[in-house]
C-alpha cells in the first residue's frame, strides 16, 4: 500500500511478505518529468522515517554490513518520450512500463522516486513478480530424530 511522500516525491509500497523477484511499474505519462528518471529502491526493512532501509545490519553493532543486507537494490530507468507529438488518443503511449530485466532482489518494501510532486500512485502502479528456478527436486532427506537447528563450526 504506498504510503505518504517523505522528502520530496517518494512512496513507499509493502508486498506483504518477503520475497525474491523484482517489480514491474506501470504509471501515466503524467505521473513523470521530462528527463528525470524513476527508481525503484528495494529493501527488507524500513527505517523510523518510513523510507526504505538498504543497510540494516550496518545499523546493527554486532553485524558486519556483507551481502544482501547491504545491498543496494536500486533500479533506474529514464522514460522514453512519447513516440508522436500527435495527440494521444488513450492508447498504450498515454503509459509508462517499467520492468528490470537481468536482475532480482530481496525485499518487501519497493520504494518509488522521481514522480511529479503532484502524483499520488494507487496500489495498481506496482506490481512485485516473485521468481525462482525452475529445478525439479532430485532428491529428499528424513531423520529419525526431528532436527531442531544446526549449528555451524568454524
Amino acid at each position: 500500500v504506498p504510503g505518504a511522500p517523505s522528502q520530496g516525491p517518494k512512496w513507499v509500497f509493502d508486498m506483504g511478505d518477503n520475497q525474491a523477484g523484482f517489480a514491474t511499474l506501470r504509471l501515466p505519462r503524467s505521473a513523470l518529468s521530462p528527463n528525470r528518471s524513476v527508481s525503484l529502491k528495494y529493501a527488507e526493512v524500513l527505517k523510523s522515517d518510513g523510507s526504505v532501509n538498504m543497510a540494516w545490519c550496518a545499523e546493527a553493532p554486532a553485524c558486519k554490513c556483507s551481502g544482501i543486507n547491504c545491498a543496494n537494490q536500486t533500479d533506474t530507468f529514464y522514460p522514453a518520450p512519447p513516440s508522436s507529438s500527435d495527440v494521444n488518443n488513450g492508447d498504450e503511449d498515454d503509459f509508462v512500463t517499467f520492468t528490470p530485466s537481468f536482475t532480482y532482489h530481496g525485499y518487501r518494501y519497493v520504494q518509488v522516486e522521481g514522480l511529479v510532486e503532484t502524483y499520488k500512485p494507487s496500489v495498481s502502479d506496482l506490481t512485485g513478480l516473485f521468481i525462482h528456478s525452475g529445478v525439479s527436486r532430485s532428491g529428499n532427506v528424513s531423520f529419525s530424530h526431528p532436527v531442531r537447528y544446526v549449528k555451524a563450526r568454524s
